[in-house]
Protein backbone atom coordinates (compact mmCIF):
# COMPACT_ATOMS: atom_id res chain seq x y z
CA UNK A 1 0.00 0.00 0.00
CA UNK A 2 0.91 3.89 -0.71
CA UNK A 3 -0.49 6.66 1.38
CA UNK A 4 -0.40 10.27 1.20
CA UNK A 5 0.73 13.27 -0.98
CA UNK A 6 1.29 15.49 2.02
CA UNK A 7 1.38 19.28 1.49
CA UNK A 8 4.52 21.05 2.77
CA UNK A 9 3.82 24.69 4.77
CA UNK A 10 1.74 27.34 3.77
CA UNK A 11 3.52 28.43 -0.01
CA UNK A 12 0.86 31.29 -0.42
CA UNK A 13 0.88 34.66 1.75
CA UNK A 14 -2.56 35.60 3.39
CA UNK A 15 -2.27 38.89 1.57
CA UNK A 16 -3.53 37.51 -1.29
CA UNK A 17 -7.46 36.99 0.13
CA UNK A 18 -6.99 40.07 2.18
CA UNK A 19 -6.82 42.49 -0.80
CA UNK A 20 -9.69 44.06 -2.91
CA UNK A 21 -10.20 41.83 -5.67
CA UNK A 22 -12.33 43.48 -8.23
CA UNK A 23 -13.85 41.26 -11.33
CA UNK A 24 -12.27 42.61 -14.57
CA UNK A 25 -13.45 40.38 -16.85
CA UNK A 26 -13.50 41.66 -20.74
CA UNK A 27 -11.44 44.71 -19.80
CA UNK A 28 -8.61 45.67 -21.23
CA UNK A 29 -7.74 47.75 -18.25
CA UNK A 30 -9.43 49.41 -15.24
CA UNK A 31 -9.29 52.95 -13.88
CA UNK A 32 -9.29 53.89 -10.28
CA UNK A 33 -9.94 57.21 -9.38
CA UNK A 34 -8.88 58.43 -5.78
CA UNK A 35 -9.10 61.78 -3.46
CA UNK A 36 -5.48 63.70 -4.46
CA UNK A 37 -6.72 67.06 -2.05
CA UNK A 38 -9.83 67.80 -0.84
CA UNK A 39 -12.09 71.17 -0.84
CA UNK A 40 -11.11 73.63 2.20
CA UNK A 41 -13.51 76.13 3.24
CA UNK A 42 -12.72 79.97 4.08
CA UNK A 43 -14.20 82.60 5.64
CA UNK A 44 -16.76 84.75 3.95
CA UNK A 45 -17.06 88.70 3.78
CA UNK A 46 -20.57 89.81 3.67
CA UNK A 47 -21.24 91.21 -0.26
CA UNK A 48 -17.97 89.40 -1.35
CA UNK A 49 -17.84 86.02 -3.71
CA UNK A 50 -16.60 83.26 -1.95
CA UNK A 51 -13.06 82.12 -2.38
CA UNK A 52 -13.06 78.87 -4.86
CA UNK A 53 -11.62 75.35 -3.57
CA UNK A 54 -12.43 72.61 -5.45
CA UNK A 55 -11.04 68.86 -4.63
CA UNK A 56 -8.22 67.85 -7.18
CA UNK A 57 -9.10 64.50 -7.79
CA UNK A 58 -6.71 61.40 -9.73
CA UNK A 59 -6.67 58.07 -11.01
CA UNK A 60 -4.67 55.05 -11.12
CA UNK A 61 -4.88 52.59 -14.24
CA UNK A 62 -4.61 48.69 -13.83
CA UNK A 63 -3.58 47.24 -16.71
CA UNK A 64 -3.31 42.80 -16.92
CA UNK A 65 -0.61 40.91 -16.90
CA UNK A 66 -0.85 36.78 -17.85
CA UNK A 67 0.60 34.68 -15.57
CA UNK A 68 0.76 31.11 -17.00
CA UNK A 69 2.40 27.46 -15.35
CA UNK A 70 2.74 24.21 -17.23
CA UNK A 71 3.39 20.58 -15.87
CA UNK A 72 3.47 17.25 -17.25
CA UNK A 73 3.01 13.44 -15.56
CA UNK A 74 3.18 10.89 -17.41
CA UNK A 75 -0.24 8.66 -17.87
CA UNK A 76 2.02 5.59 -16.33
CA UNK A 77 1.98 7.58 -13.13
CA UNK A 78 -1.64 7.81 -12.96
CA UNK A 79 -2.62 4.36 -14.64
CA UNK A 80 -0.48 2.93 -12.12
CA UNK A 81 -0.86 4.69 -8.51
CA UNK A 82 -3.76 4.73 -7.04
CA UNK A 83 -2.44 8.05 -5.28
CA UNK A 84 -4.16 11.08 -7.19
CA UNK A 85 -1.29 12.42 -8.32
CA UNK A 86 -2.95 14.18 -11.49
CA UNK A 87 -5.49 16.16 -8.45
CA UNK A 88 -2.38 16.86 -6.90
CA UNK A 89 -0.53 18.88 -9.90
CA UNK A 90 -3.68 20.99 -10.53
CA UNK A 91 -3.79 22.37 -7.09
CA UNK A 92 0.06 23.13 -7.16
CA UNK A 93 -0.32 24.98 -10.64
CA UNK A 94 -3.48 26.91 -8.86
CA UNK A 95 -0.93 27.47 -5.76
CA UNK A 96 1.71 28.76 -8.08
CA UNK A 97 -0.41 31.34 -9.75
CA UNK A 98 -1.38 32.65 -6.67
CA UNK A 99 2.02 33.01 -5.45
CA UNK A 100 2.35 35.37 -8.65
CA UNK A 101 -0.42 37.50 -7.90
CA UNK A 102 1.29 37.77 -3.97
CA UNK A 103 4.67 38.69 -5.94
CA UNK A 104 2.86 41.36 -8.19
CA UNK A 105 0.62 42.51 -4.87
CA UNK A 106 4.26 43.41 -2.80
CA UNK A 107 6.12 44.97 -5.95
CA UNK A 108 3.19 46.59 -6.91
CA UNK A 109 2.64 48.16 -3.49
CA UNK A 110 6.44 49.03 -2.98
CA UNK A 111 6.71 50.72 -6.48
CA UNK A 112 3.44 52.36 -6.18
CA UNK A 113 3.64 56.53 -5.52
CA UNK A 114 0.25 56.60 -3.42
CA UNK A 115 2.90 54.20 -0.77
CA UNK A 116 4.13 56.65 1.85
CA UNK A 117 7.96 56.38 2.25
CA UNK A 118 9.30 56.51 5.94
CA UNK A 119 12.61 55.08 7.30
CA UNK A 120 13.34 53.71 10.80
CA UNK A 121 16.34 53.30 12.09
CA UNK A 122 15.71 49.43 13.07
CA UNK A 123 13.27 47.23 14.32
CA UNK A 124 13.07 48.34 17.75
CA UNK A 125 10.82 48.68 20.87
CA UNK A 126 9.11 51.69 18.84
CA UNK A 127 9.03 50.69 15.25
CA UNK A 128 6.04 49.30 15.61
CA UNK A 129 3.99 52.05 17.02
CA UNK A 130 5.45 54.56 14.88
CA UNK A 131 3.69 52.52 12.09
CA UNK A 132 0.64 52.31 13.80
CA UNK A 133 0.23 55.94 14.90
CA UNK A 134 1.87 57.59 11.66
CA UNK A 135 -0.90 55.73 9.64
CA UNK A 136 -4.59 56.90 8.61
CA UNK A 137 -3.39 60.94 8.75
CA UNK A 138 -2.86 63.94 10.32
CA UNK A 139 -7.10 63.36 12.47
CA UNK A 140 -7.04 59.44 13.44
CA UNK A 141 -5.24 56.15 13.67
CA UNK A 142 -6.93 53.31 10.89
CA UNK A 143 -7.44 50.22 13.22
CA UNK A 144 -7.83 47.50 10.06
CA UNK A 145 -4.37 48.03 9.51
CA UNK A 146 -1.77 45.00 9.43
CA UNK A 147 1.98 44.45 9.51
CA UNK A 148 2.97 42.74 6.16
CA UNK A 149 6.69 41.80 7.37
CA UNK A 150 9.15 38.14 6.17
CA UNK A 151 9.79 35.50 9.17
CA UNK A 152 13.35 37.00 9.90
CA UNK A 153 11.41 40.57 10.92
CA UNK A 154 9.05 38.72 13.11
CA UNK A 155 11.46 36.41 15.01
CA UNK A 156 13.43 40.42 15.19
CA UNK A 157 10.52 41.86 16.90
CA UNK A 158 9.95 38.55 19.38
CA UNK A 159 14.10 38.82 19.69
CA UNK A 160 13.25 43.12 21.43
CA UNK A 161 13.76 42.96 25.14
CA UNK A 162 13.21 45.67 28.23
CA UNK A 163 16.36 47.64 29.53
CA UNK A 164 15.68 46.61 33.23
CA UNK A 165 13.98 43.09 33.59
CA UNK A 166 14.65 42.37 30.49
CA UNK A 167 11.12 40.53 29.38
CA UNK A 168 9.90 40.20 25.61
CA UNK A 169 8.30 44.27 24.58
CA UNK A 170 6.17 42.51 22.27
CA UNK A 171 4.10 39.75 22.53
CA UNK A 172 3.45 37.64 19.40
CA UNK A 173 0.55 35.25 19.11
CA UNK A 174 -0.13 33.49 15.90
CA UNK A 175 -3.28 32.07 14.31
CA UNK A 176 -4.80 29.16 13.42
CA UNK A 177 -3.40 29.85 10.11
CA UNK A 178 0.09 29.99 10.30
CA UNK A 179 0.73 32.53 7.96
CA UNK A 180 -1.30 35.22 10.02
CA UNK A 181 -1.67 36.70 14.21
CA UNK A 182 -1.00 39.22 16.01
CA UNK A 183 1.46 41.53 17.96
CA UNK A 184 1.13 43.22 21.33
CA UNK A 185 2.68 46.01 22.35
CA UNK A 186 0.74 46.92 25.48
CA UNK A 187 -2.92 48.54 24.45
CA UNK A 188 -1.33 48.37 21.01
CA UNK A 189 -2.53 45.09 19.02
CA UNK A 190 -1.75 45.21 15.41
CA UNK A 191 -2.22 41.95 13.06
CA UNK A 192 0.51 40.60 10.57
CA UNK A 193 0.86 38.68 8.07
CA UNK A 194 3.98 36.87 6.66
CA UNK A 195 5.37 37.57 2.97
CA UNK A 196 8.52 36.00 2.14
CA UNK A 197 8.38 39.14 -0.71
CA UNK A 198 9.40 41.68 1.42
CA UNK A 199 13.24 42.05 2.38
CA UNK A 200 15.05 42.24 5.77
CA UNK A 201 14.95 46.27 5.39
CA UNK A 202 11.23 46.50 4.45
CA UNK A 203 7.88 46.41 6.48
CA UNK A 204 4.51 47.24 4.56
CA UNK A 205 1.68 48.69 6.80
CA UNK A 206 -1.64 49.42 6.00
CA UNK A 207 -5.18 48.81 5.26
CA UNK A 208 -4.60 46.04 2.53
CA UNK A 209 -8.38 46.83 1.19
CA UNK A 210 -6.43 49.88 -0.38
CA UNK A 211 -4.61 47.98 -2.96
CA UNK A 212 -6.65 46.71 -5.87
CA UNK A 213 -6.13 43.32 -7.50
CA UNK A 214 -7.94 43.38 -10.86
CA UNK A 215 -8.50 39.64 -12.44
CA UNK A 216 -9.21 39.98 -15.68
CA UNK A 217 -9.74 36.35 -16.02
CA UNK A 218 -10.62 33.48 -13.56
CA UNK A 219 -7.33 31.49 -12.59
CA UNK A 220 -8.04 28.11 -15.24
CA UNK A 221 -6.22 24.62 -15.08
CA UNK A 222 -6.90 22.80 -18.16
CA UNK A 223 -5.72 19.04 -18.53
CA UNK A 224 -4.58 17.54 -22.02
CA UNK A 225 -4.02 14.50 -23.14
CA UNK A 226 -3.23 15.88 -26.64
CA UNK A 227 -0.26 18.43 -25.99
CA UNK A 228 2.62 14.74 -25.42
CA UNK A 229 0.36 12.44 -26.58
CA UNK A 230 3.65 10.42 -28.49
CA UNK A 231 5.30 11.00 -24.78
CA UNK A 232 2.34 9.37 -22.82
CA UNK A 233 2.45 12.31 -20.99
CA UNK A 234 -0.56 14.37 -19.50
CA UNK A 235 -0.05 18.76 -20.05
CA UNK A 236 -1.72 20.55 -17.15
CA UNK A 237 -1.35 23.82 -17.54
CA UNK A 238 -2.66 27.23 -15.44
CA UNK A 239 -3.07 30.72 -16.35
CA UNK A 240 -4.84 33.86 -14.98
CA UNK A 241 -4.51 37.71 -16.46
CA UNK A 242 -4.06 40.25 -13.57
CA UNK A 243 -3.17 43.43 -12.74
CA UNK A 244 -3.09 45.80 -9.66
CA UNK A 245 -2.35 49.22 -7.79
CA UNK A 246 -2.92 50.48 -4.52
CA UNK A 247 -5.87 53.31 -5.01
CA UNK A 248 -5.66 55.45 -2.12
CA UNK A 249 -3.67 58.36 -1.48
CA UNK A 250 -0.67 57.28 1.54
CA UNK A 251 -2.81 54.03 1.70
CA UNK A 252 -0.08 51.97 2.76
CA UNK A 253 3.08 52.95 4.72
CA UNK A 254 6.57 51.34 3.21
CA UNK A 255 9.32 51.45 5.84
CA UNK A 256 12.81 51.23 5.49
CA UNK A 257 14.84 49.38 8.27
CA UNK A 258 18.21 48.44 9.30
CA UNK A 259 19.49 45.89 11.53
CA UNK A 260 17.55 44.68 14.43
CA UNK A 261 18.73 46.45 17.94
Amino acid sequence: EVGGINDAFPQVSSIVDLVKVTDCTGMGAYKVAYVKTGASAAKQTEGAAVTESTPVYDFVTITPETAAVVTYISKQVRKQSPLNYTEKVRASSLTALRKYADKLIITQAKASALTQKMTVSAIAADTLRKLALSYGGDLGVEGSAVLVLNKANLIKFGDIRGTQEKKPVFEIIPDSNPNTGVIKDGGLAVKYVLDNNLADTELLYGNPMCFELGLFSDYEIAVSDDAAITKLMLTIVGDVMLGGAVVVKNGLILATVGAAS
